[in-house]
């Protein structure tokens, strides 16, 4: 959902850019990101919490800073709470006003009344409520007075295992690095091991968690195929996961970010439609910031970008691939 929540601005910041410049065809993606920097700041809210887990009477103490482009935002005075249940159901609401430094210590007493369960703790200004994409989120459980222990460990359904493909998307014909995140039924991570499959029960690849139930594998999808996961929980229980379906066009990127001066951006191409993904261009950005833009020509065998790290400004690089016509495809 991140994914396509961040492709979407991207795709609305040359929508509105050219809007505004109706005599000008070729708006540059600099000259949009600049635009949309000044039309529409982002601001950004950090949440600090001491713990992810609380029962009934508890209080939830919480640290907020609100920035805009790394300093104390100007936009917004109030930060807002919403504590939501599993539902999306607003269970508790509470506003601070932010000091100097944009910041502010938070609360929320949790009351006897509250249920047993996963919750979402959320906090925004009424600007970011433009791009809901970025409100600050923290998933936490509280044991309410209706909680029950179980008799034994995890029942079957008591696990997931969400799947995150490098760049957004599963690519047919081209190898793929795939991140996932294995959590039981409070949403805390679980390290176990496990295999991929093909629709014929062909083993592809086995994988197991790194830390946090994190990790990742590489697949290489192939037409008219389809992939599962296989994991044993600890009560012994034979756990089954679909990944994604692979789309038969396009372009997976991989980054390897292990050198300390570059990150290094790698393309495939899919042979569907290859045409129409000739001239990939990579751009990265850092809090709206150009810091690199590049062609990579796939006819010409160029499918490696180097991302220089000196002089980057404080931030998250985050890399955005464009078709020729400035159609975002995937990103990082």
């Amino acid at each position: 959902m991140k994914k396509l929540v961040l492709l979407s601005i991207v795709a609305f910041i040359f929508s509105a850019a050219k809007s505004q410049n109706e005599n000008n065809n070729a708006i540059s993606i600099d000259s949009a990101l600049s635009f949309f920097k000044v039309n529409y700041p982002q601001e950004k809210v950090s949440l600090q919490m001491d713990r992810d887990s609380y029962t009934f009477g508890e209080t939830v103490w919480m640290k907020t800073w609100c920035l805009l482009d790394g300093t104390p935002t100007f936009l917004s005075k109030v930060i807002y709470l919403d504590l939501i249940d599993k539902n999306g159901q607003v269970v508790l609401k509470k506003m601070y006003k932010l000091d100097s430094l944009s910041s502010t210590s938070c609360d929320l007493d949790l009351p006897a009344t509250i249920k047993t369960g996963n919750y979402t703790i959320n906090a925004y200004t009424l600007w970011m409520l433009n791009f809901p994409g970025f409100i600050a989120t923290k998933n936490i459980f509280i044991y309410g007075a209706d909680y029950k222990a179980p008799n034994t460990g995890l029942a079957k359904t008591d696990i997931k295992m969400n799947f995150f493909p490098e760049g957004g998307e599963l690519v047919e014909g081209v190898e793929n690095r795939v991140a996932f995140k294995i959590v039981d039924q409070n949403g805390f991570p679980v390290n176990l091991k496990g295999s991929i499959t093909d629709k014929d029960g062909k083993l592809i690849t086995g994988f197991d968690t790194k830390h946090d139930g994190m990790g990742s594998f590489t697949i290489t999808p192939l037409k008219n195929n389809t992939y599962l996961s296989t994991i044993s929980s600890n009560n012994g229980s034979t756990l089954q996961f679909k990944l994604p379906a692979a789309k038969n066009e396009g372009v997976a990127m991989q980054v390897d970010n292990s050198n300390a001066n570059r990150a290094i951006v790698t393309l495939k191409r899919a042979d569907g439609n290859k045409n129409l993904y000739n001239k990939i261009k990579v751009v990265a950005q850092i809090n709206g910031e150009l810091v690199y833009a590049q062609y990579l020509d796939f006819e010409e065998g160029l499918t490696t970008a180097a991302i220089s790290k000196k002089n980057l400004p404080a931030g998250i690089l985050q890399i955005t691939l464009f078709t020729e016509k400035d159609i975002p495809i995937a990103e990082e």
